[in-house]
């Protein structure tokens, strides 16, 4: 699972708590993409990738 703040950090340098909703419009876009598949929210935790098994 990885948490909003660590993207943030990790792809654009942003290492303070200031609230941002760049990961979510980049999440929204990515399963759009991917009819909603595979990339799940933890609400209050983060995000996790989920592989379908049908």
């Amino acid at each position: 699972m990885v948490s909003r703040e660590e993207l943030l950090q990790h792809f654009w340098g942003i290492s303070d708590t200031a609230e941002t909703r760049t990961i979510d419009v980049l999440i929204s876009k990515i399963r759009k993409k991917l009819n909603n598949h595979y990339i799940k929210t933890k609400r209050g935790f983060g995000y996790y990738f989920e592989e379908n098994e049908t």
